[in-house]
Order: structure tokens, then sequence, then C-alpha cells
């Protein structure tokens, strides 16, 4: 799988935690592809909107969007059960 996500993206990576199933920013520390797809839909943003949000490139945002298309059932899994693991640090 690593060597498939080299090819494949070039702003996301696993998480150190390998019990984290989604992807997350390069150096953004906990900052996942959720999180950024979140923000966008939750706030009615455009991709380059969002990228200023995070002061990340457009393409970032592209690839964050791509990935949780693509991923949404997974995504959404591991953010359920972070929901049910309240108290537990979330990264």
């Amino acid at each position: 799988m690593s060597a498939n996500l080299k090819v494949k993206y070039e702003y996301l990576i696993p998480h150190l935690d390998k019990r984290k199933k989604q992807l997350y920013l390069k150096n953004r520390g906990c900052l996942s592809a959720r999180d950024v797809v979140g923000t966008m839909l939750s706030n009615n943003l455009t991709l380059k909107a969002t990228a200023e949000a995070y002061d990340l490139p457009v393409a970032a945002v592209e690839e964050a969007w791509d990935y949780y298309q693509e991923n949404r059932p997974l995504v959404d899994e591991e953010v359920a059960q972070e929901r049910s693991a309240a108290g537990l640090a979330r990264c």
C-alpha cells in the first residue's frame, strides 16, 4: 500500500498511529483529509477558499477531496469510531 500511496498522492500520507486508516496532510500533524473536506462542506467553501483557510495548495485540497470520495466508507467509519470513543485524544 505504501508504494501505491507514493504514486497516487503527493500531499497525503498515512498517520504514524497505524490504528488510523485514513490519510493525513503531510507536515500538518493531525490534519486529516476528512478534516479538510468537512470544513469545505460544512462552510460551503470552494477548493480555493478551503486552501486559503488551511494555507494549503489548491492541489492538496483537490487531493483530499478525491481521496475522501474514493474512500468515504473507510473515513466515515473511522470518524464514527472516534466519536464513540469520547474522551480519547483525537490524534
